[in-house]
């Protein structure tokens, strides 16, 4: 068998060519431009001291809707912030948190949502804080038009 023949054989034996089904066969615009190799997305984590985190798992009260979770080290979740304190006056449903950020107390949460592309990223959004010790919930810049905050941040001290 000459060297060319051999390596066709070699590669028809790895990835068949099925002419019924093209689909089937890996090509850059398969691997990235189509959805079929694309992951699972992971919630956001937040470390806490002594090796605990908080990230967000599916509500139960709220179908679509997020828990802000704090899993300890054994694996047990508890429900810190839940879905249902998190519905704006006006309003039926919680809000869809795209990141999250946390105090160093754990009190106040700034949850940013309703985001929008600009350039690469989703930068532009609403932005909220949700006070634990007090249960209130309050947007940020409350005459601003929808997706047109950037980069709200908590201050050091969680203020």
């Amino acid at each position: 068998m000459r060297r060319s023949s051999l390596i066709l054989f070699l590669l028809g034996a790895i990835a068949p060519v099925n002419a019924q089904a093209p689909d089937s066969r890996l090509s850059l615009d398969r691997i990235f431009a189509s959805g079929d190799f694309r992951g699972d997305a992971v919630s956001p984590v937040h470390w806490l001291n002594g090796g605990s985190f908080v990230t967000l798992r599916p509500s139960k009260s709220h179908t679509g809707a997020m828990d802000i979770v704090r899993v300890g080290k054994a694996g047990n979740g508890e429900v810190i912030v839940p879905s249902a304190k998190l519905i704006p006056p006006k309003s039926h449903d919680p809000l869809a948190i795209d990141r999250y950020d946390l105090s160093n107390d754990l009190d106040l949460v700034l949850i940013y949502t309703n985001s929008r592309k600009v350039w690469r990223q989703n930068t532009r959004g609403d932005y909220w804080t949700f006070r634990r010790s007090t249960g209130t919930l309050a947007k940020i810049g409350r005459d601003a038009k929808p997706s047109t905050l950037m980069f709200a941040k908590l201050s050091p001290d969680g203020s």
